[in-house]
């Protein structure tokens, strides 16, 4: 639960910068460009900053799950 805390706070101050926080699960690492790509796809989509929350699991098949929001 603290952990959970923690992350609720860190959330809440990405939002009072303006900013917001996209979950983002996937099979494998991404590389730095990638991650750039997606930060700037993301933040273009958005039409705001996004930051990027990477979550690796080994068990998704491919591709990426991407929660922005409630």
């Amino acid at each position: 639960r603290a952990d959970e805390a923690v992350v609720d706070l860190a959330e809440l101050a990405v939002a009072r910068r303006g900013e917001i926080v996209a979950h983002v699960t996937a099979a494998a690492e991404l590389s730095d460009a990638q991650r750039t790509r997606l930060t700037e796809v993301l933040s273009r989509i958005y039409g705001r900053p996004v930051g990027v929350q990477l979550h690796v699991d080994p068990e998704l098949l491919g591709g990426l799950s991407i929660a922005v929001g409630d």
